[in-house]
């Protein structure tokens, strides 16, 4: 079904974060199809697009609202004409997004968002590993920018795993807790 077809991704510029389409091209290069996905007031940063075992399009990822915090999306859609299948927008337990930070952490965390909502973490799904029951598992890290004097470097957070059930609804979540640095491009030992 793929042989020769080109599907893609692709998001509008900053700060326009809830403005995604999906493209389908054939093997010429010619536009097929198109559809924009529906985010409403939900942003995210980075969504992920992959192919199910039984060749549906998924797209997975992190996203966050100004009011209701972090959530994992899901979006199942057909291969062949790119119609919506499935759509599933699950929030995050405001303490299993804390959870194992100290209550500095939490503050630092709260006060570079703008105290908006101290739960408005970057957190970027890296894999999505495909069930044969037809949920996913979503990996993920807090990916945070920072500056010390006029070096600027990445601070990589906790882990996150997600499993989302066939429909898209969140059936578990783990974290496991990391620090580690990268300034200048070395990465320090993790503490």
């Amino acid at each position: 079904m793929f042989i020769g077809n080109i599907i893609n991704i692709a998001k509008g510029r900053y700060p326009d974060y809830n403005n995604y389409t999906l493209y389908k091209f054939d093997s010429k290069g010619t536009q097929r199809f198109s559809r924009k996905l529906k985010l409403d007031e939900r942003k995210s940063i980075r969504l992920n697009l992959s192919i199910s075992p039984k060749e549906d399009l998924l797209v997975s990822g992190a996203f966050y609202t100004q009011q209701g915090g972090n959530g994992i999306l899901y979006m199942r859609f057909n291969s062949f004409d790119l119609r919506a299948q499935k759509t599933a927008f699950n929030l995050l337990d405001p303490e299993y997004i804390v959870q194992g930070y100290s209550v500095t952490d939490v503050k630092r965390v709260s006060n570079q968002n703008n105290n908006v909502n101290p739960y408005n973490l970057p957190i970027n799904v890296q894999e999505v590993i495909h069930r044969p029951d037809g949920g996913v598992i979503l990996l993920g890290e807090r990916l945070m920018k920072y500056s010390v004097d006029a070096l600027s470097g990445f601070f990589f957070g906790e882990i996150f795993i997600i499993h989302l059930d066939e429909k898209g609804n969140l059936d578990w979540n783990r974290k496991i807790m990391r620090k580690q640095q990268v300034l200048n491009g070395f990465h320090s030992p993790e503490r």
